[in-house]
């Protein structure tokens, strides 16, 4: 079949007494004149969705309702085809419509002669053409001289049936001021005489009812439905003239064109109308009550697959719920090469005919593939293509085409089942998104706790149990489930503050934060930092906490060494206080006695050897203070240095944030470990650390490099950006009690010396105006005699 042998239509809706009944008549003479019919259901209005969809398969196309997408007008103009509108004007092609207000203002009239004065409309008033049939209830009203009361208006939703029920139950409670009632389409009134007649109205006399677009089911009612009826087949013939002679001259005039609408008055209005009761009538009613059970059958079976079995979703299987003979969807890709260009990735027949077995790339102009679909389907004058795009939440999912039959059945009710079909599609399919990225936001999350070295919990304020993540296992022997369990397992002293802070809903904050100590299997204590989030309902209420626990044990233990690190600075400031206070008389005392001693030596006196010898006990004493930080015995290890580098600077992290420094390492790859005493060399990078931070006050970068520095050595820099040293000052700098700070002790840097030297290490100083460098060279580990015999020895702390 040529691909330019289609008449398009583009359109909201595709079934219902307006727009089913003009699709079957247009069909009707489409295929007389040897085209066929592509039809195209936009998600919400033809103006909101811009992407040509089908534009190379139809020689022209027809647009109901609403004015199209510009897009998409320059898309059908750049290929010259013809566009003619439907109930609706536009400046790029010619239009028809039904006179929608003269339609309804006959049907006011009408009921005013019956003697109606309180005429109640009904309407979904989203619909354009609901809101032109509103425009001529309002100008007959004004015209007749009755009254506007705005509570005669009743607003229903896009499901006509049950909008005709829900105003028989406003008039049965009394809700509905009316002796008469005009509704949008037939449906409606149809379904509020059967209401109202349940419930022991009478239908004309207690209340008349008007309908509107001509349903066929209205002439088969108890009363019958009186209703004003378009001149479908008209239109459909016109529009077809209109695009034919565009087709043959390339031209199309902007001309708009009006269909009058006919009333037809039967007896639900009040006027004598016999029902139309034949064999052949009975046959349509009860062909149409089958389809509507189908519909139900299908929108049931729909919503069951996107529940239970997506499986069946994808494979498009259910489309033979829908009567569809053939089927396929396509997918947009992802990749922004790609925009533009979707796959087809899912295909159904109905009596399994083949279709490809691979996916096969289109652009959306050349959807869907022709070629896709079986021969002898395709060229069944009976089947149309219907497209329609799968956009539910302003996620667009992609487009489902299908090949089904029309028939007259499409104008007997509205029950969109394809759009409702299309919304449950893509909704299993976002619920299995959401599903997908859930579990990879899961993964992602267990890898980030692994990586973080936290569990992650979740702390269910209703349910009062606990979730971890995989981690758990790292902090408890057995995870805790319950609000007694992790009470147990934390130390007597910090349970009160665990229990307020995760427990207790009256003092419950957020973001929470606290350290707290686990008991181990081993009767030791694990110290952790928890923090959390408190999650809240739409009333605010408490309803999860989300958090996570951390090991700090080796945090503690590090600022534990900070803290002697500051016992060490207040013990030299003490000593540098002795020193000078204490020394100088001692000296002064020590030399007048050595005078004595010699000036009566030939006396012997004792006392002044007491003397000497307790001055001289003295100077032990202040000898021993000033000792504190002089050397002990202490063990090396095998350890890690990026590790060891890693935990100072975590500790000294939040005060180089609060002076806005920023603390940069760089680690060589693959370094091997260093014999040490982890403690010390934590003093030596504490020291080092403390004093770059210092040299910046205004903020600024220090850069730790650790690398090798030659085939037996580890060099360790620490670089900061401060004014930097004069080189008098470098020379002086290690000496005891030696310092440019105005509280300082002069004794960090010897320490840190001493430790370097400790370790057989050296550590140099250079400075300029750009900043301050301290290299360390630490002897790497040598498995031999000497190096066994040196795994102890004095360190300075």
């Amino acid at each position: 079949m040529s691909l330019s042998r289609f008449i398009g239509v583009i359109t909201p809706y595709l079934d219902g007494s307006l727009y089913g009944g003009f699709l079957y008549e247009l069909n009707r003479i489409v295929i007389e004149r040897g085209y066929r019919l592509l039809v195209m259901k936009t998600p919400k209005t033809n103006s909101d969705y811009s992407i040509p969809l089908a534009t190379v398969h139809a020689a022209a196309w027809i647009v109901f309702d609403y004015s199209l997408n510009e897009n998409i007008v320059n898309e059908l103009k750049r290929l010259n085809r013809p566009i003619v509108g439907i109930n609706h004007h536009s400046v790029h092609y010619p239009s028809i419509h039904f006179a929608n207000e003269e339609g309804m203002e006959l049907a006011i009239e009408h009921l005013f002669q019956h003697g109606h004065r309180r005429i109640a409309f009904v309407g979904n008033m989203m619909n354009l053409s609901t809101k032109k049939r509103y425009s001529g209830y309002v100008n007959a009203s004004e015209r007749l001289g009755i009254p506007l009361d705005p509570n005669l208006l009743v607003v229903i939703g896009n499901d006509a049936q049950s909008g005709g029920y829900h105003v028989a139950d406003m008039i049965v409670k009394g809700e509905l001021d009316c002796t008469a009632v005009v509704s949008n389409n037939d449906i409606t009134a149809i379904a509020l005489i059967d209401r109202l007649k349940k419930e022991g109205y009478r239908i004309p006399e207690d209340i008349a009812v008007m309908g509107y677009d001509y349903n066929p089911l209205a002439e088969h009612t108890d009363p019958a439905v009186s209703t004003v009826k378009p001149p479908l087949a008209d239109t459909a013939k016109r529009s077809m003239d209109l695009l034919e002679e565009g087709m043959v001259t390339g031209l199309m005039q902007t001309e708009h064109i009006r269909m009058q609408m006919t009333l037809l008055p039967r007896g639900s209005c009040g006027c004598s109308h016999e029902n139309a009761n034949g064999s052949g009538d009975q046959g349509k009613l009860f062909h149409s009550y089958q389809l509507l059970n189908q519909s139900m059958s299908a929108n049931r079976t729909i919503h069951y697959l996107s529940y239970r079995d997506a499986t069946k979703l994808n494979n498009l299987s259910w489309m033979h719920s829908l009567q569809c003979i053939w089927g396929c969807y396509g997918q947009w890709f992802n990749e922004p090469s790609e925009r533009g260009r979707m796959y087809v990735k899912h295909y159904y027949t109905k009596d399994d005919i083949a279709v490809p077995a691979e996916e096969v790339v289109c652009s959306p102009m050349e959807f869907p593939p022709l070629h896709c679909i079986p021969k002898e389907l395709l060229d069944d004058p009976g089947n149309i293509i219907s497209i329609h795009p799968v956009i539910p939440n302003e996620r667009d999912w992609g487009v489902m085409a299908m090949l089904h039959p029309i028939d007259e059945s499409w104008s007997y009710f509205k029950s969109d089942t394809i759009t409702y079909s299309m919304h449950r599609l893509a909704t299993a399919w976002e619920k299995e998104d959401l599903l997908a990225q859930l579990r990879k936001t899961n993964h992602m999350l267990e890898a980030v706790s692994k990586a973080a070295m936290d569990a992650i919990f979740e702390w269910s304020v209703e349910e009062k149990r606990f979730l971890w993540s995989e981690r758990v296992n790292e902090f408890f022997q057995r995870p805790p489930v319950t609000d007694a369990d992790l009470l147990s397992l934390v130390h007597p002293e910090d349970r009160a503050a665990v229990q307020a802070a995760l427990f207790d809903q009256a003092q419950m904050e957020q973001p929470i934060r606290l350290e707290y100590r686990i008991k181990q299997p081993d009767g030791n204590y694990l110290w952790v930092e928890c923090n959390g989030q408190i999650i809240r309902d739409l009333e605010e209420q408490r309803v999860r906490l989300i958090g996570s626990i951390r090991d700090i044990s080796e945090r503690k233990g590090a600022e534990e060494l900070l803290r002697r690190s500051e016992k060490l600075s207040v013990i030299g400031q003490l000593a540098a206080g002795v020193a000078h206070e204490i020394r100088n008389p001692l000296t002064c005392l020590k030399g007048f006695t050595q005078l004595l001693k010699t000036r009566y030596q030939e006396k012997n006196i004792p006392y002044i050897d007491i003397m000497e010898s307790e001055l001289d006990r003295i100077n032990f004493i202040v000898t021993e203070f000033m000792s504190l930080a002089k050397p002990h015995l202490s063990h090396f290890s095998l350890k890690d240095i990026a590790h060891i580098i890693t935990s100072v600077v975590s500790i000294l992290e939040t005060q180089a944030i609060l002076t806005g420094v920023q603390i940069i390492t760089r680690f060589e790859s693959e370094l091997p470990p260093i014999l040490c005493e982890e403690n010390q060399l934590k003093q030596l990078f504490v020291n080092l650390l403390k004093n770059a931070i210092e040299a910046m006050p205004k903020g600024g970068n220090v850069y730790v490099d650790v690398a090798l520095g030659n085939a037996n050595a580890l060099r360790v820099q620490v670089k900061d950006e401060g004014h930097g040293i004069s080189s008098e000052i470098i020379q002086k700098v290690g000496e005891p009690f030696f310092t440019t700070k105005e509280k300082g002790t002069g004794l960090g840097l010897m320490i840190s010396h001493r430790i370097v030297e400790a370790h057989g290490g050296t550590m140099n100083i250079g400075s300029s105006s750009e900043g301050t460098v301290v290299e360390i060279m630490l002897p790497l580990y040598m498995s031999s005699p000497t190096a066994e015999a040196s795994s102890s020895g004095f360190i300075y702390q």
